[in-house]
């Protein structure tokens, strides 16, 4: 309770300093007078009084200069008008005197307070003004909506040292969510009820006040995007018209920044949208050809084999059954390609590991690759003390198969394909090089990439090979990638985890 005492006597000391500095500043005008006395009419010290009137009004305002003036008047009768140190007026014309000096320094202290104040104004308007700029500032750097909302939220509670939030709509529904606040913001139930209620309502007005809270619906000419929640915090007071006027022109900027981020999302997914479905379109169509060449293929053969059968010689049949089985190879490994796909990004695939040996590994790739291989040279250097590697067997042989196929594809036939195997560390990295025309350095992060293909010696195929290599070689914990090799062609390798007895 003394603690109060104290702290409440101080408030009235603060609450009358203003009225003890003008009364200060009369005896100090009185105390300059004095010597001035013998020298001056009594009208000249008039002066001094009004002087220190209007420091009063400049500095402490109305009330204060108003006392002031009061003050003068008896200061100047008393010390400067005979009889002295008496309130006696010896000639009547002094009181023509008294009445112009509080006239003077009613009218004075009246102006100069009116001065005071429009120029608070005009700097609090500037002030209003440069944070307003600096907050569009702020929303124009704002990439989406959490971040427009969390610079409106922290710039109010930086202005008004109020916390603050914004509640927007979940975008299913009229539900609002928090989506920023400031420091200190309680998000309590009831604030949320209210807020909710207020902005699913038809409201007449863009802002409701309760006893502790002030919430600012966010309207634009198309929608109300959604509602900021101020609360008075450690300040204990409501807002005044100015601080109200001041959110309302801040709720406008940040309804007009979600409103362009919206926009912005809107577009961007329309354009998303549109390049996906080029890219379906496109996609359908390399795939459509890649499944029909085959299919043309056998188709042909077949007939001719059928229709022509007495025309053809032993060798032309035999050319044309070989023909047909090639293609239909052809066209099971494109078909294979698009379910491991659908496996892989389904996350139906299980890995079964085991301790399998790296010699084994490429042989039994290269023994299911009889037709790939026809005519070309595959060299390979895999060490005998190689440690044996913790994988599905069958879908590293499969992830294999992809990378030797790829190189084969674009090296030329005369050249030699290599796979190379050696230890790094707890892995072991198989090396598939050829000599091919290589990777632009730009593409070779998309290589890669589902359904990508480079635009090199018209090479055909649904650019899925190395996508699925990479999936299976991940889903091991392992890791591919491609680069260019010295004197031309490309490296693709894969390091696969060394069994852990």
């Amino acid at each position: 309770m003394a603690g109060t005492g104290v702290k409440n006597v101080s408030r009235g000391w603060v609450g009358y300093a203003p009225y003890a500095a003008s009364a200060l500043l009369i005896l100090l005008a009185t105390l300059a007078g004095l010597p001035l006395r013998p020298f001056l009419a009594p009208a000249n010290l008039v002066m001094l009084y009004l002087v220190a009137v209007v420091l009063a009004a400049t500095r402490y305002g109305r009330w204060p200069s108003i006392v002031a003036s009061l003050l003068s008047l008896i200061a100047f009768d008393a010390v400067f008008v005979p009889p002295y140190y008496t309130l006696g007026i010896a000639d009547a014309e002094y009181l023509l005197t008294f009445a112009g000096l509080l006239a003077v320094s009613l009218v004075i202290s009246t102006l100069a307070v009116r001065a005071r104040a429009h120029e608070q104004t005009a700097q609090r308007r500037a002030e209003q003004t440069t944070a307003l700029f600096e907050l569009s500032r702020k929303l124009a750097l704002a990439a989406n909506q959490e971040e427009i909302g969390q610079a409106a939220v922290d710039h109010i509670y930086a202005i008004l040292q109020r916390p603050a939030a914004l509640y927007l709509p979940d975008g299913k529904s009229q539900a609002i969510t928090l989506q920023a606040s400031s420091a200190h913001f309680a998000a309590t139930p009831a604030v949320l009820t209210l807020a909710q209620s207020y902005f699913q309502q038809e409201a007449a007005t863009d802002s409701l006040h309760d006893d502790t809270t002030d919430y600012l619906l966010l309207n634009t000419v198309s929608q109300r995007i959604g509602i900021l929640v101020i609360t008075q915090g450690k300040s204990g007071s409501s807002l005044n018209s100015e601080q109200h006027h001041f959110l309302t022109s801040i709720a406008s900027q940040v309804a007009l920044a979600l409103e362009k981020a919206a926009l912005a999302e809107r577009a961007r997914q329309v354009r998303l949208l549109e390049e996906t479905e080029k890219l379906h379109t496109t996609l359908l169509n390399a795939i459509s050809h890649d499944l029909r060449t085959p299919l043309a293929a056998i188709t042909g053969a077949l007939s001719s084999l059928l229709d022509d059968a007495e025309l053809l010689s032993e060798s032309a049949r035999r050319e044309l059954t070989q023909t047909a089985w090639e293609e239909a190879l052809r066209l099971n490994h494109l078909v294979g390609n698009l379910l491991d796909m659908t496996r892989l990004e389904s996350g139906s695939i299980k890995v079964v590991r085991q301790p399998c040996d790296v010699q084994d590994l490429v042989g039994a790739t290269l023994a299911q690759m009889p037709n790939r291989l026809r005519g070309r040279l595959v060299k390979r250097r895999v060490p005998d003390e190689l440690p044996p590697i913790d994988i599905d067997f069958a879908l590293i042989v499969q992830a294999l198969m992809n990378l030797v196929d790829n190189a084969l594809k674009y090296a030329p036939a005369e050249e030699i394909v290599e796979i190379e195997a050696y230890q790094s560390g707890q892995v072991v990295i198989l090396a598939v090089k050829d000599r091919g025309p290589g990777i632009p350095p730009e593409e070779l992060e998309q290589i890669f990439t589902k359904f990508f293909r480079l635009q090199t010696g018209g090479v055909g195929g649904t650019g899925l090979g190395l996508s699925i290599a990479r999936g299976i070689v991940e889903a091991h914990n392992g890791r591919v990638w491609a680069e260019n090799r010295p004197g031309g062609g490309a490296i693709f390798s894969m390091a696969l985890p060394v069994w852990q007895p």
